[in-house]
């Protein structure tokens, strides 16, 4: 179906768009936090700080780790039916687009050697790495391919609402109120609903020996 084809590419930029929009929203731009905000803005909570709180904070950088790997993994693509493989020329420098997220997950630098940091300094790592890897993707079968991006997303969309859901039943106690979710969760949600349905997409197409037509 053609409808693959526009979901698969279009999934992950909704995605990324809405992890960089607001997660929740307030009238006042202090106190509104984005996706990419959760992960600091949680140390702050007394209920975190105590352990009170079970919540990790470096589950909230999951939805962008994960978005990064599906971009390697769309860019380098299994070929089939009526595809032309995209070029070397072309899978790198679109692959290195994928790793400059990994940035947004590096701890400041000045903060790099510091212990409380280490398991987010790990996920960055593990992140370039398996983005990296994701060059080596166009020699898998397609029902493999179809599979990981279906896990992927339903890790990065799981891990990240799971954790996020923890972490919005403490707002109150700040905010003295729970403000409303912002556009960035919802388009975050449908960024991956839109790759799952992709991969879903594809994965029975190709258990059937064909690939969607026009793909």
């Amino acid at each position: 179906m053609e409808v693959a084809n526009w979901l698969l590419p279009l999934g992950p930029v909704v995605a990324i768009a809405g992890y960089f929009g607001p997660w929740i929203a307030h009238e006042t731009a202090a106190l509104t936090i984005t996706g990419a905000e959760l992960a600091e803005a949680v140390k702050f909570y007394p209920q975190v700080q105590s352990g009170a709180a079970a919540i990790t904070r470096e589950l909230f950088f999951a939805p962008l780790v994960a978005a990064a790997i599906l971009l390697g993994l769309l860019v380098n693509r299994p070929t089939g039916g009526s595809e032309l493989p995209l070029g070397l020329r072309l899978r790198l420098p679109l692959t290195g687009l994928a790793l400059l997220f990994c940035l947004a997950v590096l701890p400041p630098y000045q903060y790099l050697t510091d212990p409380f940091y280490r398991v987010q300094l790990g996920l960055a790592i593990a992140m370039a790495l398996a983005t990296v890897l994701t060059l080596f993707a166009r020699h898998l079968s397609r029902r493999i391919w179809a599979n990981l991006i279906i896990d992927l997303s339903m890790f990065g969309l799981g891990l990240g609402l799971w954790q996020f859901m923890r972490f919005y039943a403490l707002v109150p106690s700040v905010y003295d109120a729970s403000p409303p979710l912002g556009w960035g969760l919802i388009a975050c949600a449908l960024g991956y609903m839109m790759i799952i349905l992709g991969g879903g997409l594809t994965f029975v197409f190709a258990s059937l020996g064909s690939s969607p037509p026009g793909s």
